[in-house]
């Protein structure tokens, strides 16, 4: 009897197709899923960037216009800042406990502000005072940040800045 014509595939072509297709989805989903975990890591760098310079510029605003600097100006590590202000209160910059995460905080009078948002941890705040040899009061501002996420390990950063009193005669 003559072998009819049949048309179609043999079962080794399907299995040898439908494995080359997994493979290529799997291929592209672990491309799909290492993009958004890079994308997700980029956007948290740029966000404790950002969050790390606004706590810079914030303090650095209060040295700059201080009329005093209350803590010590011996070139040692502080955890703290005081500063007398021009209109006689005082200012503190220290790291405060909240609900199991250290923020950077300023307080004047009673009231306490917080600079830092939730969603960092603040790992290390230093202040070191120092004069220059004219005499003038310079604070080197010394901070390590944190941000967690579940998709991808936390993101740290360190940053210093170091500013000058700009109204030493007012000491």
């Amino acid at each position: 009897m003559p072998k009819a014509n049949q048309a179609g595939y043999t079962l080794i072509e399907l299995l040898v197709v439908t494995g080359l297709l997994a493979v290529l989805i799997v291929g592209a989903a672990s491309l799909f899923v290492n993009t958004l975990t890079h994308k997700l890591r980029l956007t948290m760098n740029q966000e404790i960037k950002q969050e790390g310079e606004y706590l810079i510029d914030q303090i650095s605003f209060f040295v700059r216009n201080a009329k005093n600097i209350s803590t010590p100006c011996d070139g040692t590590d502080q955890s703290s800042l005081s500063l007398q202000n021009l209109d006689g209160g005082s200012t503190v910059f220290a790291i405060v406990e909240e609900s199991g995460i250290a923020r950077v905080a300023s307080t004047s009078a009673t009231y306490v502000a917080h600079l830092s948002s939730q969603e960092y941890q603040v790992d290390e705040l230093t202040f070191n005072c120092q004069t220059n040899p004219n005499n003038r009061p310079y604070v080197t501002i010394s901070l390590s940040l944190t941000r967690s996420a579940t998709a991808v390990d936390p993101v740290t950063r360190d940053f210093q800045h170091t500013v000058l009193m700009r109204n030493p005669s007012a000491q």
